[in-house]
C-alpha cells in the first residue's frame, strides 16, 4: 500500500512539473511570436529604407554585412549555452549558491575571452588585414577607416552583456530574446529615421547605428536584471569557483566550436558570393536568404523554448513527452516545407510588395536557398535535444567536415574557373547533409531505448 502511495505521488508530482512545463512554453511561444512578428516587420521597413536611400552598390555591401551579423548575434562563444543547460538544473533544485557560482565563472570566463578578442581586433585592423579582409570581398575598403574594427568590437560587448539572458532562459523565460530583438530593431529604425529627416542616412551611418543601439539596450537589460530580479546573483570574482570555470571552459569549447563552424556554414555564401563576383552579383541572392530566412526564423519561434524545456524534461525523467515533442516537431516541419514552396511561387508578388521597385523572378538560386532554409528547419528539432542534453561531439565532427568539405571546393574550382554563385549555394546543402543524417540517427537511436536514461548519455 505505502508503494502504491509513493508511485501515485510521484506520477502527481511529475505531471504538476509536466504541467508548468507546457504552460510555460506557450507563454513564451505566444510571447516570442508577437515580439518577433514586431521585429519582421520592422526589418522589412529598414530594408526598403535602405533601398530607398542607398546606391545599388552600398546596398550590396549592407545586405553582405547584416547577413552576417544576423548569425553572428546569436554567438556567444560556447559559454552561454554551456551556462544555459546548467543554470537550468541548478534551478530545478533550486541550488542558489550554485547559480551563483555559475553565473560569476561565466561571466569571468567570457570577460578575458572578450578581451583578448578586441585586442585581436585592433591588431588587425592597425596592420590594415580587416580591412583588407572585407575590403576584398565587397569594396569596403572605401568606408571609414577604423568602421569596421568599431562594429566588431561593439558586436563582442553585445555578445558579453548577452549572458544575462541565459540567466533569464534558463529560468523559463525565453520570451526574453524576442524581446530584446524587438527593442534593438525598434531602436534602430526610429534612430534611422531621425537620420532620414536630416538627410544624414547614408552606409555608414547605418553601420554604427547598428553598432551603438544594440549595445545601449543590452546594458539597460543587464542593469534592470542585476538590480532587480537576479540581484543575488549580480556576478563577482568572489564567488569564482575553479572547478565550475574549467566545467564551463569545457563545454563551451565544445559549443564555441560547434557555433562557429555552423555560423561560417551557413553564413559564407553570402561572403563567399561577394568575394567572388562582387557586391552587385550578391544583391538578389542576399533578398533571396532575406526572404526564406523567415522561415527558420519563425521556426526558431516555436523550437526556441523547447532547449530549456529537453533539459527540464530530461533531468525530471519526461521521457515520454520529449518523444512526443519531437514527432510533433517533424509534422510542423512538413507545413512549413509546404509553406515554403508557396513562398516559392508567390516570391515576385511579395518582393513587389516589400521594396516596390526591384523585379526579381524564381529561379535555379531561389530554389536552393530555400532548400537551404528547410534543411535548417529540419535540424532544429534533432539539434535542440542534442545541444539541450549536452550530446553534442557528433554534431560538432560534422558540421567541421562539411564546412571544410565546402571551402575546400569552392577554392579548387575557383582555381580552374568552374566557380559559379550556383555552386556555391549548392556546395552549401551537400554540406549539410551529413549533419542532418548524423543528427537524425542519433535521435532515433536514443527515442528507439527502452529508457532514454539509458540512450542518452550525456557527454558533459
Amino acid at each position: 500500500m505505502n508503494g502504491m502511495k509513493r508511485i501515485s505521488f510521484e506520477y502527481i508530482e511529475k505531471s504538476i512539473s509536466l504541467l508548468k512545463v507546457k504552460k510555460g512554453l506557450i507563454g513564451n511561444i505566444m510571447s516570442s511570436l508577437l515580439f518577433k512578428g514586431g521585429t519582421s516587420v520592422i526589418s522589412f521597413l529598414m530594408i526598403r529604407m535602405c533601398f530607398n536611400n542607398f546606391a545599388d552598390g552600398d546596398i550590396g555591401i549592407w545586405m553582405t554585412l547584416s547577413s552576417i551579423l544576423v548569425w553572428f548575434n546569436f554567438f556567444d562563444f560556447g559559454l552561454g549555452n554551456g551556462m544555459r543547460n546548467d543554470l537550468t538544473k541548478a534551478l530545478i533544485d533550486k541550488d542558489v549558491e550554485k547559480v551563483k557560482f555559475i553565473v560569476s565563472s561565466s561571466y569571468i570566463s567570457l570577460l578575458f575571452i572578450s578581451i583578448a578578442l578586441i585586442l585581436g581586433v585592433m591588431l588587425l585592423d592597425q596592420l590594415d588585414l580587416l580591412h583588407l579582409i572585407f575590403g576584398m570581398a565587397a569594396g569596403w575598403m572605401s568606408l571609414h577607416e577604423n568602421i569596421l574594427a568599431a562594429l566588431f568590437i561593439g558586436t563582442i560587448f553585445q555578445i558579453y552583456f548577452k549572458l544575462v539572458l541565459f540567466l533569464y532562459i534558463a529560468d523559463g523565460n525565453f520570451y526574453i530574446n524576442g524581446l530584446v530583438g524587438f527593442l534593438n530593431q525598434l531602436g534602430v529604425f526610429i534612430v534611422m529615421m531621425i537620420f532620414q529627416y536630416f538627410g544624414l542616412l547614408n552606409l555608414l551611418n547605418v553601420i554604427m547605428i547598428n553598432t551603438i543601439v544594440p549595445l545601449v539596450i543590452i546594458l539597460v537589460i543587464q542593469v534592470v536584471a542585476f538590480t532587480g530580479k537576479y540581484k543575488a546573483y549580480i556576478p563577482r570574482l568572489s564567488l569564482l569557483r575553479r572547478e565550475y570555470l574549467n566545467d564551463i571552459l569545457k563545454k563551451g569549447i565544445l559549443f564555441f566550436t560547434l557555433q562557429l563552424f555552423w555560423m561560417m556554414l551557413t553564413t559564407a555564401d553570402v561572403y563567399l558570393i561577394s568575394f567572388f563576383f562582387g557586391e552587385l552579383a550578391v544583391l538578389k541572392i542576399s533578398l533571396f536568404f532575406k526572404i526564406f530566412t523567415l522561415l527558420p526564423m519563425m521556426y526558431f519561434l516555436v523550437i526556441g523554448p523547447f532547449w530549456t524545456a529537453f533539459t527540464e524534461a530530461y533531468h525530471r525523467g519526461e521521457f515520454e513527452w520529449i518523444k512526443s515533442v519531437i514527432l510533433k516537431l517533424n509534422a510542423l516541419t512538413l507545413l512549413f516545407v509546404m509553406f515554403g514552396f508557396v513562398m516559392l511561387f508567390l516570391l515576385q508578388e511579395f518582393i513587389s510588395l516589400w521594396i516596390g521597385r526591384f523585379d526579381i523572378e524564381s529561379d535555379l538560386n531561389a530554389v536552393l536557398v530555400l532548400t537551404q532554409m528547410l534543411l535548417i528547419v529540419y535540424l532544429f528539432p534533432f539539434n535542440y535535444l542534442l545541444n539541450g542534453t549536452g550530446n553534442i561531439k557528433v554534431q560538432t565532427l560534422s558540421v567541421f567536415f562539411g564546412f571544410c568539405f565546402k571551402i575546400f571546393v569552392v577554392f579548387m574550382l575557383d582555381q580552374f574557373a568552374m566557380l559559379t554563385p550556383t555552386i556555391i549555394l549548392l556546395l552549401t546543402i551537400i554540406s549539410l547533409i551529413p549533419s542532418a543524417v548524423t543528427s537524425t540517427v542519433q535521435v532515433i537511436g536514443m527515442l528507439g531505448k527502452p529508457s532514454m536514461k539509458e540512450g542518452i548519455k550525456s557527454e558533459q
